[in-house]
């Protein structure tokens, strides 16, 4: 009877690893979506950004060509 619950234990210890490693998998990939939709989204405000000041600046420009 110890022999079987030696094996019992072994394979709830297996199982119990193999959910953790699952988890820690799980949890990283989640991790690197969060990170690579944020990029994207810190992407799009830069590119936002730069758009305004280009805007701004050709409007400047246009203001000073008229008073040329």
């Amino acid at each position: 009877m110890h022999l079987m619950q030696t094996g019992a234990f072994a394979n709830l210890c297996q199982g119990m690893l193999k959910n953790y490693s699952d988890f820690l998998m799980e949890a990283s990939q989640g991790g690197m979506t969060i990170f690579s939709e944020a990029q994207a989204a810190w992407m799009r405000q830069a590119q936002e950004a730069s758009n305004v000041v280009v805007d701004a600046t050709e409007v400047q420009a246009r203001r000073a060509r008229r008073a040329a």
